[in-house]
């Protein structure tokens, strides 16, 4: 029995020009977030102003995870829509194009409709270690835009057990009042979160098979 012939080595990664564009935006992100906590840090406020009951460097945290989210956001739906879109084009009925055009806005509508839509249009699977930290991050962002910085009716629906598991697991903590407090340390591992998976999702699209480039 003759022996099988050894497989192709795999080639090694190399991150494409748009993942170190979207990670330089997230670490440029987390540079002015220090910025301004030290700033805040260090700032005195007049006595004669009547002191406000906010918290400016919580407020910080909360505007910095957003931009994070939507940097990371921005180059998922991106990258899908690039590579998907000349494989729609390709097709000779117009119609095909007309169907895909408004799929595409569907696709990028939240993170489970593009999950979805990276495994039927590119074959590529995001794997669940480097998707659910995300998604977690998303929960949180969700919680400041659509809660004011608490959780949301929708998601206190529902046990909230699990989320705030996550939530503690990612450095963020929930209060008693719901109420979302994220230290610095979330916000630098919420930086390394969004850029492991930008290159998860880089690397994937450029391993993705043939038929579907």
């Amino acid at each position: 029995m003759s022996p099988s012939p050894p497989s192709a080595p795999v080639p090694a990664y190399v991150p494409s020009s748009h993942a170190e564009d979207a990670a330089a935006l997230l670490f440029r992100t987390l540079g002015h977030y220090r910025t301004a906590q030290a700033a805040m840090r260090t700032a005195t406020r007049p006595r004669r102003l009547r002191r406000v009951p906010v918290n400016p460097a919580q407020e910080q945290a909360q505007a910095t995870l957003v931009r994070m989210l939507s940097i990371t956001e921005g180059f998922t739906g991106d990258t899908l829509l690039r590579h998907a879109e000349p494989l729609a084009r390709a097709s000779p009925h117009a119609v095909a194009f007309a169907v895909y055009d408004d799929a595409a806005i569907a696709a990028v509508r939240d993170w489970q409709a593009m999950r979805s839509a990276y495994r039927r249009w590119l074959e590529v699977k995001w794997q669940d270690s480097d998707y659910e930290p995300v998604h977690t991050l998303a929960e949180a962002r969700n919680a400041i835009v659509h809660g004011l910085g608490t959780l949301t009716r929708q998601q206190t629906r529902k046990d909230t057990s699990g989320l705030r598991t996550k939530l503690a697991a990612a450095k963020a903590t929930v209060g008693a009042d719901d109420s979302l407090v994220l230290p610095e340390e979330f916000i630098v591992e919420a930086t390394w979160t969004c850029r492991r998976f930008v290159r998860h999702v880089d690397e994937q699209v450029q391993r993705r098979p043939e038929r579907r480039r």
